[in-house]
């Protein structure tokens, strides 16, 4: 959600964020993320590594877990966190 704040609209935007966060266990615990920012790959030049997401998906499989994710430049990113049930 910080990345979401800090990344998902233009400097120049002045249009509000909708966040869309979701919890769920069909099998296991799923978190679900989504913005109606600018999307990944927006050519918009960020500050930071670009590393939090590869780090995030390192960390859940070290516990058996995944994280995906999805973009569309100019409409979405939805990140999903899965742990499977033990």
């Amino acid at each position: 959600m910080r990345n979401a704040a800090l990344h998902a609209r233009l400097s120049s935007s002045n249009a509000p964020l909708h966040l869309h966060v979701s919890l769920d266990w069909p099998a296991g615990l799923r978190l679900s993320i989504e913005d109606d920012g600018v999307g990944l790959g927006s050519n918009r030049p960020s500050p930071g590594s670009g590393q939090g997401l590869a780090l995030h998906s390192t960390l859940m499989a070290v516990i058996g877990g995944s994280l995906a994710l999805e973009s569309a430049p100019g409409e979405y990113t939805r990140v999903v966190l899965s742990l499977p049930e033990v």
